[in-house]
């Protein structure tokens, strides 16, 4: 009877060990699946910023290029506005050039006008054309459009200006113009009669 009882208790203890090692394997297998979860998803989220890093370098890298593109078309840019405004530059000189030219030649119209009303003879202003050519160009060198051309129109102009029968003219105006305002009580200063302006020349 003794026997037994001892046997019923040592069964009982076998089977609460069995209980606890069973309970303990339980909670060994829960917290290795938990340590198992936490690995995976800390090598999840590595992996994502690992590709977030890589993101953020491939757009700075982009972004980079982008701003050297921009940069050289700047420069490129800026070149352009810089040979417009010279081009602009060139045709404003070259256009005060032309006005100049056509005010001259306007003028040398009006003296000759006034020639032909002086009834100046053909040989005589021929030879004045003649004489300019002279001034201006003279030897054999070769002729220089741009600086010839200019040089002949204001030396013949000057010459024109300058010529005799237009001299005695322009005296016996003033002369007659004044003798018209010697009765006037009050008196005015006369004002020479321009045909032309001179121009500084190279001759």
């Amino acid at each position: 009877m003794m026997n037994f009882t001892f046997h019923w208790f040592t069964a009982s203890d076998e089977e609460h060990t069995w209980q606890e090692q069973k309970e303990e394997g339980f909670e060994n297998t829960d917290t290795d699946i938990t340590v198992e979860k936490l690995k995976i998803e800390n090598d999840t989220l590595k992996q994502e910023l690992q590709k977030s890093e890589d993101a953020r370098l491939a757009i700075e890298e982009e972004m980079e290029e982008n701003k050297a593109d921009m940069f050289q078309e700047m420069q490129l840019r800026i070149q352009d506005c810089e040979t417009l405004q010279y081009e602009l530059q060139t045709l404003e000189t070259e256009r005060v050039r032309l006005s100049l030219i056509e005010e001259t030649l306007a003028e040398i119209i009006a003296l000759l006008r006034e020639l032909r009303k002086l009834k100046m003879s053909r040989r005589s202003l021929g030879k004045i054309v003649m004489d300019t050519i002279d001034i201006c160009h003279s030897g054999d060198r070769d002729i220089d459009p741009e600086h010839d051309v200019r040089n002949f129109i204001n030396c013949l102009h000057k010459q024109l200006v300058h010529c005799d029968i237009l001299q005695q003219a322009f005296a016996a105006r003033q002369a007659l113009e004044q003798s018209r305002m010697e009765p006037c009580t009050e008196t005015q200063e006369e004002e020479p009669v321009a045909y032309g302006i001179d121009r500084e020349t190279v001759c």
